[in-house]
């Protein structure tokens, strides 16, 4: 099979066999924006807990060994915003003591 069409959160792709000898590898993943720690923590289990592995800060590599990260729709949001806004942490779970460091600010 040289190529396979698939949906992926409602988008439309198109994945081609690169033949042997080629291997997944950082040049490609995906990211997810999440809304909430409860949608990070979802799509965590479900990559990790069905064959998956953690990867380095936060990224997680699926039972295929494709790289997935998840970021808060909020940091993009809190990023722009002046000043106590700015500081606002939006948690992902790779980082369990980010609410801890947020009160101490």
């Amino acid at each position: 099979m040289l190529t396979v069409e698939f949906t992926l959160m409602g988008i439309p792709c198109i994945g081609l066999n690169g033949g042997a000898g080629v291997e997944h590898n950082w040049a490609f993943s995906f990211q997810v924006a999440t809304e909430d720690q409860s949608e990070t923590d979802r799509y965590w289990n479900a990559i990790v807990g069905n064959g998956g592995e953690v990867s380095q800060c936060g990224w997680r590599k699926d039972k295929w060994g494709v790289s997935w990260a998840d970021y808060a729709a909020c940091f993009d949001k809190s990023v722009h915003r002046p000043g106590p806004c700015r500081r606002q942490t939006c948690l992902r779970r790779d980082d369990d003591d980010a609410e801890d460091r947020h009160r101490e600010n």
